[in-house]
């Protein structure tokens, strides 16, 4: 992907949670691994190491911004709907309905067009591999 230290830390970010997941007893659930997944990409996608650092710090508030601020509560107030849904998918929910298989094709059918209209909906998004 380039010559950047950003892909190099990106890469071995991936590696140490591999050697981790299979050399140790320690097994990283879903929510941790997305946490560092999402990170990792933060930094992959920066043109700094020290920018994707910026970039963290201000996720978590720690850049002198506010945590909770009037475009937070615009964007919740206007994707409400998406959230829940991506709550609910993140849940065992659907187990329950194991046995109506066709509920869970439309559910995930259902939160593909959302994702698909979010995505062409949303604000520029440049492609990345430009860059290369």
């Amino acid at each position: 992907h380039g010559a950047n230290w950003t892909f190099i830390l990106w890469g071995l970010i991936y590696f140490v949670l591999l050697v981790i997941e299979r050399n140790t007893r320690i097994k990283l659930g879903h929510v941790c691994t997305m946490m560092i997944v999402i990170l990792a990409w933060v930094i992959f996608r920066a043109e700094s190491v020290g920018a994707g650092m910026s970039y963290i710090a201000s996720m978590f508030g720690l850049a002198g911004n506010a945590l909770y601020d009037s475009a937070v509560s615009e964007y919740i107030s206007r994707t409400w709907t998406v959230l829940i849904v991506a709550i609910m998918g993140i849940f065992p929910v659907l187990k329950v309905f194991r046995r109506a298989s066709w509920l869970e094709c439309v559910y995930l059918c259902t939160v593909f067009i959302v994702s698909v209209c979010e995505i062409v909906a949303s604000s520029y998004n440049p492609f990345i591999y430009f860059n290369f």
